[in-house]
């Protein structure tokens, strides 16, 4: 049940975001996988491989960049 509405509010928050700014909204969705496995990291104390933490470090660094040139 918790599940279900937090997805309807994700999604009501994404569309809310893309009428304000939709190349943020579909950055920060891209984000999703990387949102994903952290927070299975620090809530579940999952591990992880050195693989997801690269593509986690990559993506960060790599949001980090463009937020940098669009300033």
């Amino acid at each position: 049940m918790v599940s279900g509405v937090l997805e309807a509010l994700g999604s009501a928050l994404y569309v809310t975001g893309a009428h304000a700014s939709p190349a943020m909204a579909a950055v920060l969705s891209s984000q999703f996988a990387a949102i994903a496995v952290l927070s299975a990291f620090i809530l579940f104390g999952e591990r992880l491989a050195r693989v997801q933490f690269a593509g986690i470090t990559l993506v960060g660094v790599g949001v980090t960049a463009l937020a940098i040139v669009r300033a």
